[in-house]
């Protein structure tokens, strides 16, 4: 039987890219970063594609993106934040393998994410839109199959996530 991957979803900032590394590692499988496999394909930061079309356009882009991970072999997958908010994507991403929900609070990902550029967040109160985020996309998250505190730290992430798989 095929080895499925393991999905990592969540806010931004709750280090779905640093335990996704860890986890596949330890595993011995691939790590694929849809955002990096993104700007690979577009040629430009996620925040000159959100300049360039949006992000209802970023999102389609997305959507391709996820698409062209179908058939490949088991790996750890890191999503963006807001991939599994299409239910199509939803759908997708379950057809990969164990979808996992990295739970951040709100403050600890306004920590992790203070001084990157997050097109999402720009303006005058990231507090404020990542709790508004977090909110609007609580549904998609809990649909997950598992859920990991992910205010803990990287290490401790991985090894739960290994205990629930």
């Amino acid at each position: 039987m095929k080895q499925q991957s393991v999905v990592l979803i969540g806010l931004m900032g709750a280090g779905k890219s640093t335990v996704g590394r860890l986890l596949a590692e330890r595993l011995g499988v691939e790590f694929i970063d849809l955002d990096r496999e993104i700007e690979q394909a577009e040629g430009r930061p996620i925040a000159a594609i959100f300049d360039a079309v949006g992000e209802a356009g970023f999102r389609e882009i997305e959507t391709i993106a996820l698409r062209q991970l179908a058939g490949r072999s088991a790996a750890v997958v890191a999503t963006g934040g807001g991939t599994p908010v299409d239910n199509d994507n939803r759908q997708r991403l379950a057809a990969l393998g164990r979808v996992v929900w990295l739970d951040v609070s709100t403050a600890v990902a306004v920590r992790r994410t203070a001084g990157s550029v997050r097109p999402l967040l720009s303006g005058d109160s990231p507090a404020e839109r990542l709790e508004a985020l977090r909110s609007e996309r609580l549904p998609a998250y809990a649909w997950a199959d598992l859920k990991v505190n992910a205010d803990l730290p990287a290490e401790a992430v991985v090894s739960e996530i290994e205990r629930q798989l």
